[in-house]
């Protein structure tokens, strides 16, 4: 597969995850959001490697911690407060 066709996956991705916000979801998996995406769970974890040069798990779990952040300053509360609710 070509580098194009990671990257058109991969934006796929970061546009879920960034526009539906999928990452707050517990059950959010490789496998869920290949489907989501229209691809397979291959194809996905390839995307996600080489265009963000992360493991699934790594990108999810930026995009959860980049959240709880922004949460924290915006409420003024304390994060592992709010860490506890997730």
């Amino acid at each position: 597969m070509s580098q194009d066709k990671y990257a058109y996956i991969y934006n796929k991705v970061k546009d879920i995850l960034e526009n539906e916000k999928m990452y707050l979801r517990p059950e959010l998996s490789l496998a869920l959001l290949s489907r989501v995406v229209g691809t397979n769970t291959v194809y996905l974890s390839k995307a996600i490697n080489r265009t963000a040069g992360c493991s699934f798990n790594t990108l999810v779990n930026r995009y959860r911690i980049a959240h709880l952040i922004r949460a924290a300053e915006e409420s003024g509360e304390n994060i592992e407060r709010l860490a506890a609710q997730y």
